[in-house]
C-alpha cells in the first residue's frame, strides 16, 4: 500500500464517532476518521472542507 496521501474537498453531511460523510458535488462517500489526515474536532455539518487523505482510499471510493 502506498503512503502518497490526495486532497478531496466536500461538504459535510454527517459526522459520527468514527466517520465522515461528504458530499462531493455528485454523491455522498463515507470516509473513516482514522484516515483523514488533517481531521479538525471543529468541523461541523454543512461546512465544506478540504481534507487529505490516503490515495488508495480516493481509488477505493471513487473520489479521484
Amino acid at each position: 500500500m502506498s503512503n502518497e496521501t490526495t486532497d478531496v474537498s466536500g461538504e459535510i453531511v454527517r459526522i459520527t464517532g468514527q466517520a465522515i460523510l461528504i458530499n462531493d458535488g455528485d454523491r455522498d462517500v463515507w470516509l473513516p476518521i482514522s484516515q483523514i489526515e488533517n481531521f479538525d474536532e471543529s468541523w461541523k455539518v454543512k461546512d465544506t472542507v478540504d481534507l487529505e487523505i490516503p490515495e488508495w482510499l480516493a481509488i477505493e471510493k471513487e473520489l479521484v
